[in-house]
């Protein structure tokens, strides 16, 4: 039996009946689902007696797990939030602002699934906006205003140690636990009018709350417009409100709707688990043309390290001149290698290859926002590692073909690894790793360098840099590519 779909009187929103969500679903249920959940926006699934594992089984269908930073999991899951109140809780109804969720990550979560396990019966209505109507219908003196124009989203309002769930809203006895952080001070860029990334339909992302302010405007008005804005798209004429029952799943798209929770049931318990679908990537495999004994090395352990899909495709160096095949130019005419090719693009440049896989693949913590302010010290050492600091060791390769005539070179050579040794040493100090102490594309990058200072015997004069290798090497993902038998001589 298929999917019967009973469309709202609203603007957006389906009742979903026909399917047992406490099984596993069928491919054509699952693509069903999805187009449904793309027009419609919001879905309902009423009497699904879900566990746990079933929640967890249905979000799978449709993406990875989404990050839930500021509230902790339930105990025993890793994805799965409570969103909960107690019949005797004073502390302001949670979440009861327009919002759509985690706006302020680098890529926000495709949808949230929510399920009713105690439920008021009174009370406690979800609403929706539907933000491509708010479009569709909105003036076009606000719309001029708006276009081209990136909004700054942030978590500091609500989750800062200062901010609506921070300190004080503990102290008042709130139920959920929220782990309020000045991590929420960061900031993250996205268009305010956006594209559906999998329907190609305009929108309006986010709104005033989690937005903070526009690039490149002064506050005052940016502040005015973002009001102006926030009280276009919240209108009823946009609005879904959506009743709850007990086992009823609901699942929304978070790049087409803003959402916010309502009151109205004090003196009752409430209790709802919630996931979040990862963002959205349109499945293209990435590829790597791989060069034995090369710096694509390190591009390929990153991909492990990210667990994303690649290719590699592998060249092998002529035995006589230790060059790469002419096969290589046939995908870049420079004939180099690391080359990845991805979504009609071809990328040179171990920096720009590693910005790019970051960029498609990494979580938000992975490496800094542009509006950080330590941003550029990210930069300049993902540079650093290709520009200054290889070019001793370089020069150190070529001078062996010289013989006797390297002599008087020799010196000056030496003297400059040890120089940039002596810096990256100073740079680490006593952390783990080169940037903000965890690991990111920065060790990436400079992991190349500590390996040529391996090689030339400098490395050992820097116990920092030298147990810093053997950290690099003793990760698992970087062990994983010696084990598929991609050659690197470096790596011993």
């Amino acid at each position: 039996m298929g999917l019967n779909i009973k469309v709202t009187d609203q603007a957006c929103g389906a009742e979903i009946t026909g399917v047992n969500l406490t099984k596993s679903l069928l491919e054509d249920e699952i693509s069903a689902i999805r187009e449904a959940w793309l027009k419609h926006h919001v879905l309902s699934f009423p009497n699904q007696p879900m566990t746990d594992d079933d929640l967890e089984r249905f979000t799978l269908s449709f993406g990875s797990f989404g990050d839930d930073p500021f509230i902790a999991p339930i105990p025993g899951r890793n994805n799965i939030v409570a969103v909960k109140r107690t019949a005797d809780e004073k502390v302001p109804v949670f979440a009861d602002n327009w919002h759509t969720d985690w706006s302020f990550q680098k890529n926000p979560p495709a949808g949230t699934c929510l399920f009713g396990i105690d439920i008021p019966s009174e009370g406690g209505d979800t609403l929706f906006a539907n933000q491509h109507l708010a479009l569709d219908k909105m003036p076009a003196d606000l719309r001029k205003k708006l276009e081209g124009k990136l909004a700054i989203h942030s978590a500091a309002l609500p989750y800062s140690s200062t901010g609506g769930y921070g300190d004080k809203d503990r102290e008042m006895g709130r139920s959920m636990d929220i782990r309020a952080s000045d991590e929420a001070l960061a900031k993250q860029l996205h268009p305010i009018i956006r594209k559906h990334p999998e329907t190609d339909r305009e929108g309006v992302f986010g709104t005033f709350g989690y937005i903070i302010g526009i690039d490149g405007m002064e506050n005052q008005e940016a502040m005015k417009l973002l009001l102006e804005l926030a009280a276009w798209q919240g209108q009823e004429q946009f609005q879904y409100r959506h009743k709850w029952k007990k086992n009823m799943l609901v699942m929304w798209d978070n790049r087409s709707v803003l959402h916010k929770a309502t009151g109205g049931y004090q003196g009752h318990n409430r209790l709802l688990h919630r996931t979040t679908i990862g963002a959205y990537q349109a499945y293209l495999m990435i590829k790597i043309h791989h060069l034995n004994n090369s710096r694509s090395h390190r591009v390929l352990w990153l991909l492990e390290e990210l667990n994303a899909e690649y290719e590699i495709i592998k060249y092998q160096r002529d035995k006589l001149t230790n060059l790469a095949p002419k096969e290589l130019k046939d995908i870049h005419s420079l004939g180099k290698s690391p080359v990845l090719e991805h979504d009609k693009k071809i990328i040179i440049e171990s920096a720009a290859i590693v910005t790019y896989i970051v960029d498609q693949c990494a979580d938000e913590n992975f490496a800094p926002k542009i509006i950080d302010s330590d941003y550029y010290q990210y930069v300049e050492l993902m540079h650093y590692a290709e520009g200054s600091a290889i070019m001793p060791f370089l020069l150190q390769l070529y001078a062996r073909f010289l013989g006797e005539n390297s002599k008087p070179l020799q010196p000056r050579i030496k003297s400059e690894i040890q120089n940039h040794l002596g810096f990256l040493s100073n740079v680490l100090g006593e952390n783990e790793y080169f940037y903000r102490n965890k690991f990111s594309g920065v060790d990436i990058m400079l992991s190349f360098v500590l390996e040529a200072g391996k090689m030339s015997g400098a490395l050992q004069s820097f116990a920092n840099l030298d147990a810093l290798l053997k950290r690099y090497q003793a990760r698992e993902a970087y062990k994983k590519i010696i084990e598929l038998g991609v050659k690197y001589s470096l790596g011993n």
